[in-house]
């Protein structure tokens, strides 16, 4: 079942309760049926789509579909009486868990040729002539922008690993090589190409540019929490 039915069911219960305690035929408040009910199964669903819709598995998308599955999975277990903690003390959880998920992308994130972070700050590769290699690049509170049209590609095949929290990507790139996007966004909206998406959750894939054994071919994966993706061809 695509993510979309699922939630459009869960905001129609939502819809219908809140309506019904309108109408005096229910006695729920709005807020208490979002915190303890809606917001564990957002969080759960959003873990789980980071692996069952996947298209290509990076190490961004497994630790950060383990990071929502843990904040789901506290959130759960206080409503179930299991543990004991106050509802805004779990939403404040959920920021050091985003530190701890970047920390292992630090430590253990595939070796490539560079990596770039930045926290409260961005990333900006727009120069003419550097150095296109496969890298990671992720950010905090930052944004980053990759301009390919003025990069020198170093190899027929390159891979790119985007990952921004609470900013954007924006990538653009030449129509004379092949790029081939994998793009998720949590809480925010994406671009890939012309075809624009957006919502909770939304994980799509696009291509440009021509196929050929002689076209390079960039390999872009983007994943972005509280911001949004956009690849541009230009």
């Amino acid at each position: 079942m695509r993510l979309r039915y699922v939630f459009g069911l869960i905001l129609i219960l939502l819809g219908g309760t809140v309506l019904a305690n309108a109408l005096g035929m229910a006695d729920f408040s709005p807020w208490h049926l979002i915190v303890v009910y809606f917001w564990p199964v957002v969080f759960l669903l959003i873990g789980l789509m980071f692996f069952l819709g996947a298209r290509v598995w990076s190490f961004s998308r497994i630790i950060m579909g383990l990071a929502f599955l843990a904040i789901g999975g506290l959130m759960t277990a206080n409503r179930a009486g299991w543990l004991h903690i106050p509802a805004e003390k779990v939403w404040t959880l959920f920021w050091p868990v985003l530190l701890i998920v970047f920390g292992l992308q630090l430590l253990f994130s595939s070796r490539r040729d560079g990596r770039s972070w930045a926290i409260l700050s961005g990333i900006s590769r727009q120069h003419p002539g550097w150095k296109l290699r496969s890298s990671d690049y992720w950010t905090i509170l930052g944004g980053v922008h990759l301009d390919l049209r003025t990069a020198e590609i170093q190899d027929a095949r390159t891979t790119l690993e985007v990952t921004t929290v609470l900013g954007g990507a924006e990538i653009l790139v030449p129509d004379d090589i092949r790029v081939i996007c994998t793009g998720t966004s949590v809480l925010g909206g994406m671009q890939l190409f012309e075809r624009a998406y957006g919502g909770v959750y939304t994980s799509h894939e696009a291509a440009n540019g021509p196929v050929g054994d002689s076209v390079p071919v960039v390999r872009i994966h983007c994943t972005s929490v509280l911001g949004g993706v956009k690849l541009m061809a230009r």
